[in-house]
């Protein structure tokens, strides 16, 4: 996952992805908007590191 802005390509074929990570309370959420649409990962249980991991698994299962 790239942390880009978001829209369009970067000029060498590369999707360009808004990504973001919040922190309410002990729960942390990692949100991205790719090619208008958005998602969103919490965990209260994950930190910052291990909820990442997760956001770009997801991000590359759904970009193969």
């Amino acid at each position: 996952m790239r942390a880009r802005r978001a829209g369009g390509s970067d000029g060498n074929g590369n999707r360009e992805t808004a990504v973001g990570y919040a922190l309410e309370g002990n729960v942390g959420v990692f949100y991205w908007i790719d090619r208008n649409v958005g998602y969103a990962l919490s965990s209260a249980d994950l930190n910052r590191e291990e909820l990442l991991a997760v956001a770009n698994s997801v991000y590359k299962q759904l970009n193969p």
